[in-house]
């Protein structure tokens, strides 16, 4: 009876690992094949059933061709092609027919369930908190001073400005208009900010929100920046030499330039002393000796044939890095940190930007401009999975994770539509409309 069959279908709940589901399939599939009157070791006698070590059919029949199922890029056969087998008399045989209907049943109850595990809806996380703060002017790298509980919004542009917002509620906790950047750290001991002005970089007070005094870069176009809590040094990445210009935090003094070879997108630290910098042109990241301030060595990448480097993030405990990329299609390189050898890659989504470690849930977390959080999960140091897509809002491409609650942070503008004149989209960018007036909209991203 087909109904008794897609009924025990229905009734088995898959497990979440790739053994577990495989024991889950072929439990279901010797349920089904009892309800259909099909025994299994007669199955697998049949050599036109020897499903997972070929498609061996009759002579004379075609072998089907693989198909691309998923993303995991596994080849699979449609049910069809793989039970559909000739009889002696020339018609299709009844057992062919019953087993291709439980293969069937048994594969799309399985898949339908890996499928729906990637849906935003049943993974772990939501939006918990959206905060509509307003204000004009471009974004770009935000961060957190975790210990004081202070989101560091800075704003580029003549409407900019640099903001402060309670971390844990996203109510304002302060402003410095005249501070204008597209980034901005605070070092949680001094309390010392510093954001990535041009032409001279701008170090000020995160209590008393005054500005402290200019510090001359010389001819780096300050864009990305990171706190290292290693020895209290700010570390500010640049697209032309010098690449890297590291700032004591608590003097706000040049200590030295390191020359990465390229140009200088998300750089994250291990806190013992490495850190690492994703060369945006290069496809290498760069290993850098934090205290003697020179590059160690490069991962070079450019075997992906992966362009457009953009977030880095490190498993400081097991050594692993999260490389993401841009071109010829966005995805993430997984890498050990050690030598620089892939683990494994997985796809992300348009305008993959900035991105974050957390190691109380092991996760790596990324923000995309099409709109969404990708969420790696780290099962062990050789195995990760996607864990999660969430749907955010469209231009949200930055981030920061609040380690003390696992919280996310992220923004965006709402947009108006796009220009019938505007320019073809750049490959691997988002493409917008106009940003609407006040419509800028912080982002609090938690578990269900």
């Amino acid at each position: 009876d087909p109904s008794k069959i897609m009924a025990t279908a229905r009734t088995v709940t898959p497990s979440k690992s790739i053994l577990g589901r495989i024991t889950c399939l072929v439990s279901t599939c010797q349920k089904l094949m009892f309800l259909s009157g099909l025994d299994l070791r007669q199955v697998l006698q049949e050599r036109d059933f020897l499903w997972g070590i070929g498609c061996r059919q009759t002579r004379g029949a075609a072998r089907p061709r693989p198909q691309r199922f998923d993303d995991s890029h596994t080849d699979s056969y449609s049910p069809a092609q793989m039970v559909t087998t000739v009889s002696p008399q020339g018609g299709i045989s009844m057992r062919s027919w019953c087993l291709g209907f439980v293969l069937a049943a048994a594969t799309a109850m399985w898949a339908s369930a890996g499928l729906a595990q990637k849906d935003a809806a049943t993974g772990p996380y939501k939006v918990i908190k959206t905060m509509k703060v307003g204000g004009e002017g471009s974004f770009d790298y935000i961060s957190a001073d975790v210990e004081n509980r202070l989101l560091v919004m800075p704003r580029g542009g003549t409407m900019g400005g640099l903001t402060l917002y309670n971390l844990d509620t996203l109510a304002p906790a302060g402003t410095i208009e005249s501070v204008k950047s597209g980034g901005a750290v605070i070092d949680p001991k001094t309390h010392h900010g510093f954001s990535t002005t041009r032409p001279m970089m701008t170090m000020w007070d995160a209590k008393t929100l005054q500005v402290i005094k200019m510090i001359d870069v010389g001819a780096a176009r300050p864009d990305g920046i990171m706190f290292d809590p290693y020895n209290e040094r700010v570390w500010v990445g640049s697209h032309m030499p010098p690449y890297m210009t590291v700032i004591d935090a608590k003097e706000g003094t040049v200590v030295g330039t390191v020359d990465i070879g390229g140009q200088a997108e998300q750089a994250t630290s291990d806190g013992k002393g490495t850190v690492y910098v994703n060369v945006m042109d290069k496809a290498n990241v760069a290993v850098i000796d934090a205290k003697r301030l020179t590059v160690t060595k490069h991962y070079d990448l450019s075997s992906k044939k992966v362009e457009w480097g953009t977030g880095l993030s490190v498993d400081a405990k097991n050594h692993v890095l999260f490389a993401y990329y841009r071109l010829p299609e966005p995805q993430v390189l997984i890498l050990n940190a050690d030598n620089g050898n892939i683990i494994t890659t997985f796809p992300t989504d348009l305008n993959v930007d900035t991105a974050g470690f957390n190691p109380n849930t092991m996760e790596a977390i990324a923000t995309a401009g099409a709109g969404t959080l990708v969420i790696v999960k780290e099962k062990s140091p050789t195995s990760f999975e996607i864990e999660q897509r969430l749907k955010t809002m469209p231009g949200a491409r930055n981030m920061v994770v609040d380690t003390k609650t696992n919280h996310v942070i992220t923004n965006a503008f709402e947009y108006g539509p796009l220009p019938a004149n505007a320019p073809p989209p750049t490959p691997g960018r988002m493409q917008t409309g106009p940003p609407l007036p006040g419509s800028f909209t912080l982002m609090m991203i938690g578990r269900q």
